[in-house]
This record gives C-alpha cells, structure tokens and sequence, in this order.
C-alpha cells in the first residue's frame, strides 16, 4: 500500500477512478507498487514490469511519485514506488466484463500483459488472487487522453532562462511548441584563439567569431522560445546577446561542457563534431539538426549574400538548406523589393559537414570585408532579423515533415 501521497495524487487517483473504473477502492490500495533496488532508474523499472518506455508512462510514473526523487531526478533506494499499473477487481463473469470501461481492441493486450507479470512471479493468476492488472496505458482511451493533456500541459514550462543570453535576455517566454521534438545543435565558427576572419570599420577591428556568436545566440533563443530543445556549442558566459555595433573582441570562448578550445584547427574542428556527435545519440529523434555560421572573407569590393552549404549525399540536410535559402530570399523580397539576392546553396567538402552525424547546414553570412555586407553584422537589429528568418526557414522545412 502507498503512503504518504499528496493530496493532488489523491485526488487525481480519484478522478481517475470515477472516470475509468467501476470500483469503490481508496486511490490508495490502487496502483501496483515496487521497491527501488540500488541502480533503479525509472527506464529499469517500467523495463522490468513490461511496460513501454515512452513518453507517456515516464510522465505517469513522474506524476505518480512527485517528491521521491533525489536532486538529480533518480530513484531513492528502498523507496516505494507507485507504477502506471491499476489493480482491476476480477469478476467471475470473465475477464472482458471485468474490463467494461476499456477499449476491446485492448483486451488482448491486457491478457497478454497478465500472463507476463504471472509468469514473472510479480502477481498470482487473476483467477486465483482476485485482481487484474491494468497499464494505464490500456485503459479508457478518452480519459487517457484527457490526463495525458493535464499532465503535459502542468509539465511545460512557459517560461526559459538561459544565463548565455545575458542579463537583458536570458528570461523568454516560450511562445509556441511548433519545434517540440526538434533538437538543435548551433555552432558558431572559430572562438578561442581564433578570431576567424576579421574586417575593419572606422577604427575598429570586426571578428568573426564574436558576430557569429551573437547570432548564434540569437538563433538559439527563438527555437527554443518555440519548443526546441538546443545546444550550444562554443560558449562565452561573459558576452550574452549584445546591441551594439562594434562588439568587444576576446578569447574567452570554450565548448559546451567546459572544455577549452584549441589553438590548432584540426583538433578543434574534430572536438566539436565529437561533442554533438555523442549528444546526438543521447537523443533518440529523427528531429536533429546541426546549424554552422560562418562569416566570410573576401575582396573589399566583393558583395556576397547569405549562402547555404550542405552534406553531400544527405537529403534531409539539402532539403533543410534550400528551404532556408527560399524562405531569406522571400524575406528579402517583401523587405527590400527590387534589392535581388543571390545567395546559393551547394554541397562542399567541408570537415564538419563530413564528420557530423546528423542533417548538418554550413552558412555564410556575408563578406567582413565588404561595407555594405558588414552592415547585415553591424546593425542589432539587422544580427535580430537573420536570426528571425533563419528560424522561420527551419519551421518552414519542418511543416513539411509532418
């Protein structure tokens, strides 16, 4: 029997039980329980109950046992732990008239799943002790489906901070969920000891890196105010999203995790794509993307628009660069008519681009060099405005998954 539950679980067990199941139990003497052994994470446990490991029944279990985790979100050994499983009184009329309120096409399921947890040792025969086991799961569809929204709903945050913003920006709302799923990994080039290329305008010295960074984070801060999850990939805690023209050029930069950026290109190129490919595979989604800005260096006199490099031989990596080069060329064309823009996208032969594992976009912003192209850097609002349109040339490719 659990003890010591909240009152909201009381309460939601309750509602639950009016909804779903034709008993007179306490909420209490309700849910399979178990004790967590040393090791126990919640995958373990639904693991070894036979219950999927989804979305839906690591929200159940988190629900189910709020306040029995430790800071890290892990078990506590020897805790008891309430699963997503209900106890179903077993009627001698059979086991279908038991189950009146569940779908039919679930039926079979549940035996199946009775005949596991039988088999295990876990419980009796239904026959024998009297109870069936229900996984949530299983159960009435509609009433599921209205706790699934509750849940989800009491779990998401509206609200982000991220201290790599700065003070001004750190704290944003989250707007809309149209990238809940996506993960982003966003990279700006250089860093460090390397400046990359670097320009110069009244006096002042422009580096690549540093308006890199900024856009970055710029970047950064609308996927995740529309539901992604982001990583960022070379940091500086001191800068934050700045506003002003000439940004402060230094080398504090290092990677996420903490480690230092290198002085040779080799081993910091090599870093960088081992970092986001072993993030990558903790991140079982088919929404992955990895964002590369660059800052070019050409000419003084050479004007170049915003242009797109992909992985050869990856079509979700070309699909996403051209939506992205459709979507700024539409921008510029309801912004600035009759300017033209002709940016490109094409596959290069590129370290990162080879080595990352999943759908990668390499761009260039422009020429540091070039007057009217640092103009696109200088400007905060113009650093705003690249970032808003990059985002919506990623929302517009993912529309087209759905």
């Amino acid at each position: 029997m659990l003890r010591g539950r909240t009152k909201y679980l009381h309460t939601f067990a309750l509602i639950w039980l009016a909804i779903v199941l034709p008993l007179s139990l306490s909420a209490a003497e309700n849910y399979v329980t178990t004790k967590a052994k040393s090791g126990d994470g919640i995958s373990i446990i639904l693991n070894r109950f036979f219950l999927p490991v989804n979305k839906t029944n690591i929200l159940l279990f988190k629900q189910l046992n709020k306040n029995k985790f430790n800071k890290r979100g892990g078990l506590l050994k020897g805790y008891r732990y309430a699963l997503p499983i209900i106890k179903i009184k077993y009627r001698k009329t059979g086991f279908s008239a038991s189950l009146a309120t569940v779908p039919k096409s679930n039926i079979k399921a549940i035996k199946q799943f009775n005949a596991k947890v039988e088999k295990a040792n876990y419980k009796l025969n239904y026959k024998s002790d009297g109870k069936i086991w229900l996984p949530m799961e299983l159960s009435n569809r509609k009433a599921m489906n209205k706790l699934k929204s509750k849940i989800l709903k009491k779990k998401r945050p509206t609200k982000l901070t991220e201290p790599l913003f700065g003070k001004k920006y750190e704290k944003a709302k989250i707007i809309n969920r149209k990238l809940d799923g996506c993960v982003f990994y966003l990279i700006s080039g250089h860093g460090g000891p390397d400046p990359g290329a670097i320009g110069h305008k009244n006096g002042n010295e422009l580096h690549e890196d540093e308006y890199g960074y900024d856009i970055i984070l710029r970047l950064a801060r609308n996927l995740m105010s529309n539901g992604a999850k982001v990583y960022i990939i070379v940091q500086d805690s001191t800068d934050g999203i700045r506003d002003e023209l000439y940004l402060k050029n230094s080398s504090n930069e290092y990677y996420y995790g903490g480690d230092t950026i290198s002085h040779r290109q080799k081993v910091r190129l090599a870093k960088r794509a081992e970092i986001i490919n072993k993030l990558s595979k903790q991140k079982p989604t088919n929404k992955q993307y990895s964002i590369i800005i660059h800052v070019d260096s050409r000419h003084t006199n050479k004007r170049i628009d915003i242009f797109f490099y992909y992985q050869d031989g990856n079509k979700k990596s070309k699909s996403m660069a051209k939506t992205m080069e459709q979507t700024i060329k539409k921008k510029y064309e309801q912004n600035q008519p009759g300017r033209g823009y002709e940016g490109k996208v094409i596959t290069r032969n590129l370290y990162m681009l080879r080595n990352l594992k999943n759908p990668t976009v390499y761009i260039e912003l422009g020429n540091i060099q070039n007057a009217r192209d640092q103009i696109r850097l200088l400007a905060p609002n113009n650093r705003q405005a690249i970032a808003n349109w990059l985002r919506d040339g990623i929302i517009n490719e993912l529309k087209k998954k759905k």
